[in-house]
């Protein structure tokens, strides 16, 4: 049932790896290196409240937080959250990408099928 809704990727899956990864882009970061090819936002700027991975019944899944994403984004922080889970420092590996501010260093962008937005939050009228 889930196929159609979760990206399964065929690698070997490693959650505690994975957390350290994105962990490490939380804070004000400049994410160009995650944004969609070809996309020229006016603010890579971009402020992680949260980025985390938790077990559910389907898996595993990425709860992220910010105020606002690039296009692609989130799909190019899991892609790149997978590759830099492979790397001894996950979080080591993850800086290096952020600093590069080049999307060519990330991970694969995930597919599309297997995002959920949940929630939206807007600033009380008048309030930054």
């Amino acid at each position: 049932m889930l196929g159609r809704f979760a990206w399964r990727p065929r690698a070997r899956l490693a959650p505690e790896a994975l957390d350290r990864a994105t962990r490490a882009i939380e804070g004000e970061r400049d994410c160009t290196s995650f944004q969609g090819a070809g996309s020229s936002p006016a603010n890579p700027l971009c402020r992680i409240a949260r980025a985390r991975w938790r077990t559910w019944e389907g898996g595993l899944a990425l709860d992220i937080v910010a105020d606002h994403f690039l296009y692609h984004m989130v799909r190019n922080v899991v892609g790149t959250a997978l590759a830099a889970a492979r790397d001894p420092e996950p979080a080591v590996a993850m800086e290096h990408v952020l600093a590069a501010r080049d999307r060519r260093r990330g991970g694969v962008t995930a597919p599309a099928h297997g995002l959920c937005l949940e929630e939206v939050f807007y600033a009380p009228e008048g309030r930054p």
